[in-house]
């Protein structure tokens, strides 16, 4: 299931991951494609806040703009780490990182 192999009787690990260039150029357009636009949103959401002065609508801003980039950039990480750990091929790679999305 992993791409990393530890025999009981050798200290020595083995990487068993066919993972090329392509797999990795397809996640990043996905991720880009899919959580991009979120996290730019949050970010617009966080920095056009100040423009309402100190009123509800301030506080609601900064407040969505933190959770959207929060969860964008959870999701981001989540799906490198989740891909570097478990896909061991191409195929592997773009399959987790569609079902993730």
């Amino acid at each position: 299931v992993y791409q990393y192999v530890c025999p009981r009787d050798n200290l020595d690990c083995r990487i068993t991951s066919d993972n090329g260039g392509l797999g990795w150029i397809f996640f990043a357009v996905f991720l880009a494609v899919h959580l991009l636009s979120d996290i730019v949103n949050g970010l617009k959401l966080v920095w056009n806040a100040p423009r309402y002065g100190l009123s509800w609508k301030t506080c609601q801003c900064l407040f969505g703009g933190f959770c959207l980039f929060s969860i964008s950039a959870l999701a981001l990480y989540s799906s490198v780490v989740y891909n570097v750990a478990i896909s061991r091929s191409n195929l592997e790679l773009i399959f987790n990182t569609v079902i993730l999305l």
